[in-house]
């Protein structure tokens, strides 16, 4: 797959295939998302998505760029094209359209919600004037449209079964383990503290999780939060407690996948009853 990042209108490049294309920020690429993309692919053109960079409408995501484009590359998709949000959010739908056709986009697929150019005043009927179009039915579960905003709302209030069936995929998050405060080794019980970056994360609390590491899977207590009853933190953690694991791994990724909501944050009134708290919490999850 070619990817090519465009942050100014008169840099797109020449001579790129005849292309049916899909345009979005495919945040967490739910299951509304691959219905797009499944009729982009079933095209007998070169397939093509449009995506965004430098987009800040919400400070955290389901999946960063990075994991987009490794999954589009999974999916065989020809072109992934990333323009500048800052830059392309300020042309005239008119002056777009011109841009998809520079891109030599012959067809297109879209929501029939699709807005685009300046203000959002472009709609899929100006697609239709200028494209082979393919409109795509919104895709509901329960009532609950498929879309990113409505997965996020979910996963936040540690909805994670319903998330999935919007999502197609239990939710997870892949970060590298960082070195931390090294508390937990203190009251025997280590936990790896993980860089979450920008992922969007639940409630602060916790969590029954599975953890991914070397192609084994490993059950473990997730923490998010300040850690209030020992060593205070102004910033926010993401540690976890792999159960029957005792290996090294600063430096590594973990994947890690949400199953159930167990508690909230709190603060106890000594450490011992915090140590007996969290062996509560590893018993139930070595037991579920």
């Amino acid at each position: 797959m070619e990817i090519i990042y465009i942050n100014d209108p008169k840099d797109i490049p020449k001579k790129l295939n005849k292309s049916t294309a899909t345009i979005g920020m495919f945040d967490g690429i739910h299951k509304g998302h691959m219905q797009l993309i499944n009729s982009v692919l079933e095209s007998k053109n070169s397939h093509m998505v449009i995506s965004f960079d430098n987009y800040v409408k919400s400070k955290y995501v389901l999946m960063d760029l990075e994991e987009k484009i490794q999954k589009f590359r999974i999916l065989g998709f020809d072109y992934f094209i990333v323009l500048d949000f800052n830059e392309f959010s300020k042309m005239d739908f008119r002056n777009f359209i011109k841009v998809l056709k520079k891109l030599n986009v012959i067809e297109m697929v879209i929501g029939k919600d699709f807005r685009f150019g300046y203000k959002r005043e472009g709609d899929y009927i100006d697609i239709e004037n200028n494209f082979k179009t393919v409109l795509i039915k919104d895709l509901e579960f329960n009532g609950v449209k498929a879309s990113s905003s409505n997965c996020k709302k979910l996963i936040e209030n540690c909805y994670f079964k319903e998330a999935s069936k919007l999502l197609g995929y239990k939710y997870s998050i892949t970060g590298e383990v960082i070195t931390g405060s090294q508390i937990g080794r203190t009251i025997g019980i280590k936990t790896a503290n993980i860089n979450y970056k920008n992922h969007l994360l639940p409630k602060n609390g916790v969590y029954y999780v599975l953890v991914y590491y070397n192609d084994i899977i490993y059950k473990g207590v997730l923490n998010i939060g300040y850690n209030p009853t020992i060593n205070m933190q102004s910033e926010l953690r993401f540690e976890v407690n792999i159960l029957d694991f005792e290996e090294e791994i600063v430096g590594k990724n973990l994947k890690i996948e949400f199953v159930e909501f167990l508690r909230d944050e709190k603060k106890f009134e000594s450490k011992e009853e915090l140590i007996t708290q969290i062996n509560q919490d590893i018993a139930y999850v070595k037991n579920n």
